[in-house]
């Protein structure tokens, strides 16, 4: 009997060694293997269920339904994430969509109809890789719109406001087209350098022979200036427009009335556009002086001018002996006959 059980003990662990050198050179195996006594009270081990597969093995899922594992990429303990939760390295491959808890992770055909993944939110917006607008989008609730988009580029398109928050944006280049964001140094370089104004003025008197006739004023001095042509003629000072634009200017005359004299001086702009000069309306001033009397007046306006316009300031009196008066106080600087003073302040 002893040499029965032996026997068939041998028998087991042939049977055990065959197995296991079976699933060395076939593949992978499923089966129950457990211990028991058999009818003779000899423990024993029996092998139950045997399915063999090549490179291929039943695992089973969360659902409790059998999936087949290539179980060639098997290199250690850790090829498969459990249930539970699990680290996991190296590459997964997913031919359907992965659901989490608050959205989903979509492989699908963008509203486009471009191939993208899809981060998809249960009730807010998409988040989207890949599309025909660019590499990374923000479409709205509704999906028709990408509302916020990065191209390959690193180009940015925003459908909406960008607060800042009282940060900043810093790094940008000089604009040079009418809607792109300036920096502080281009606007202040701006302002000192490209500035369009000037101020000039007439050092010498003057005069008016005849009473009642138009006489166009000289400027010649020009003491500061960007931007706007003055010549002095025959005719007076043309002051010329190189920059289109909105223009305030300023004229101050020091007018006196000569002994003996006595009336109204008279100045307004005249300005020359479309080939021929023609009075301003509305631009005239005037100034009551007795004889020996002198006095500073203003004209003042602003004026939408085009570039290639001109301008001339323009005098009249009612008595000869008036005009326009030149001084040079000891130890102080000149008193101009007239100082005359425009700026651009706009488009």
């Amino acid at each position: 009997m002893n040499k029965l059980i032996s026997k068939r003990k041998g028998i087991s662990l042939l049977l055990i060694f065959t197995f296991l050198f079976f699933i060395f050179l076939v593949g992978t195996i499923s089966a129950d293997i457990y211990s028991e006594d058999d009818i003779y009270g000899t423990s024993v081990t029996n092998i139950t269920h045997l399915t063999i597969y090549q490179n291929y093995s039943d695992y089973w899922d969360a659902l409790d339904t059998p999936a087949d594992i290539n179980t060639a990429d098997i290199t250690d303990d850790n090829t498969y994430v459990t249930v539970a939760g699990d680290t996991m390295t190296g590459n997964l491959n997913v031919t359907g969509n992965i659901s989490l808890e608050f959205g989903d992770l979509v492989s699908e055909v963008n509203p486009d109809g471009a191939d993208a993944i899809r981060i998809k939110g249960t009730s807010d917006i998409d988040v989207v890789i890949g599309d025909m607008w660019g590499y990374f989008n923000v479409w709205n609730v509704a999906d028709n719109i990408a509302v916020f988009t990065i191209d390959e580029r690193g180009d940015t398109d925003i459908k909406g406001t960008l607060d800042m928050n009282t940060h900043k944006i810093v790094g940008v280049i000089d604009p040079t087209a009418n809607q792109e964001v300036a920096t502080k140094k281009y606007v202040d370089d701006l302002t000192i350098n490209d500035a369009i104004y000037c101020e000039s003025s007439e050092l010498t008197d003057q005069v008016f022979a005849v009473a009642g006739v138009r006489y166009r004023l000289d400027i010649s001095n020009v003491d500061e200036g960007n931007g706007i042509s003055m010549s002095t003629g025959n005719n007076g000072t043309n002051i010329t427009i190189d920059t289109s634009g909105v223009y305030h200017m300023v004229a101050q005359p020091q007018v006196k009335a000569g002994a003996g004299g006595a009336g109204d001086f008279h100045m307004w702009i005249e300005k020359f556009s479309s080939g021929s000069w023609a009075d301003i309306p509305d631009s005239n001033i005037e100034l009551k002086l007795s004889s020996l009397e002198e006095d500073v007046i203003v004209l003042a306006t602003t004026l939408k001018l085009n570039q290639g316009e001109k301008l001339r300031l323009v005098v009249s009196v009612s008595d000869n002996k008036i005009l326009l008066h030149a001084q040079s106080p000891v130890g102080e600087p000149v008193i101009p006959s007239i100082i005359f003073t425009m700026y651009r302040v706009g488009n």
